[in-house]
């Protein structure tokens, strides 16, 4: 049989829409060049007097993040969230299930009654104390203990503020973390194996020793990400949007006007997501005037795992 032979000028098509033409350009901030990749898939080949990259391009590129967005992140307003066992919440919704609900809470005042009798009966006493003397057992040495250990963590104030005065690169900022992290866990859980405390203090403190391991965590990732906004996405891209505006105002090409006034409009909305986010949504509180002692004991106060400048208050 004889052998087809392949069309060459189809091929040759199929291999100029698959090339690419890579260009580096000057973004015009510093040193730094970005490389912008400009994906041929047309079928004509490269022309080689194609009309050159404008400052809208530059800036375009500049502007251009390496990573993915994070700062786009929605903000939703504090609602209160009422339990539906609350009494007022169960009259108002008029809950049909408001009856199941009150039979369980009697049924459980049924089974505490019952309990404390039976346990009379037994013993003589209302309630067996053995649980509550062994977690009493060198009580003293759990309260400091803890004491001291929750006074340590306010360190990672004095961390941000090397961050926040330059003393410290952010470009290490996550190494100095995790050697903090690790060491303070590490010293802590020490503490609990050398004190040999019985197994409900040694439970209760390694509990509350993680539950602030995560606390301190998202303190510190959260400040040296906004460190990182302020410090350098912020300024790239008001750079970016600068060069933008100088060329809408005195355009070289004025078929570009109006992508250039595109961009320099996503680049505004890029500002004023960032800026959103470095701003408490309750008193309008700035980034990093939040970074004080005061606000970090809030923050320990306040039941939660992840950190905001701000936290919403109910009315009560």
């Amino acid at each position: 049989m004889e052998a087809v032979r392949p069309d060459t000028a189809g091929a040759h098509r199929d291999s100029a829409k698959q090339s690419a033409h890579r260009e580096v350009i000057d973004a015009g901030s510093g040193d730094a060049t970005v490389p912008v990749v400009a994906a041929r898939t047309s079928t004509h080949m490269h022309d080689p007097g194609a009309e050159p990259v404008s400052k809208g391009s530059r800036a375009r590129s500049a502007s251009a993040p390496r990573h993915k967005d994070r700062s786009k992140t929605l903000h939703y307003p504090f609602k209160p969230r009422p339990s539906p066992l609350d009494f007022e919440t169960l009259e108002k919704d008029r809950n049909p299930m408001r009856g199941f609900y009150v039979l369980f809470w009697v049924a459980m005042a049924w089974y505490a009654i019952t309990s404390i009798l039976d346990t009379w009966n037994k013993e003589g006493t209302s309630f067996r104390y053995a649980f509550f003397s062994q977690m009493s057992d060198r009580s003293k040495d759990l309260l400091y203990s803890d004491l001291l250990m929750q006074l340590s963590c306010f360190t990672v104030v004095l961390i941000v503020k090397l961050y926040e005065f330059k003393l410290v690169p952010l470009d290490i900022a996550w190494i100095v973390n995790s050697v903090w992290l690790g060491g303070w866990f590490v010293s802590v859980i020490s503490w609990a194996l050398y004190s040999n405390w019985k197994w409900t203090q040694s439970g209760s403190f390694t509990i509350h020793c993680i539950a602030m391991l995560m606390k301190q965590a998202s303190y510190l990732m959260s400040n040296s990400e906004n460190f990182w906004k302020l410090y350098h996405q912020i300024p790239k891209l008001e750079g970016a949007l600068a060069v933008l505006k100088a060329d809408v105002d005195s355009p070289e090409d004025v078929n570009k006007i109006a992508d250039n006034e595109k961009e320099v409009a996503r680049i505004n909305d890029e500002l004023r997501n960032l800026r959103a986010h470095l701003t408490g949504h309750i008193t309008g509180l700035h980034f990093p005037k939040n970074l004080s002692v005061f606000n970090f004991f809030d923050y320990m106060l306040v039941p939660v795992l992840v950190y905001e400048i701000e936290y919403p208050r109910s009315e009560k």
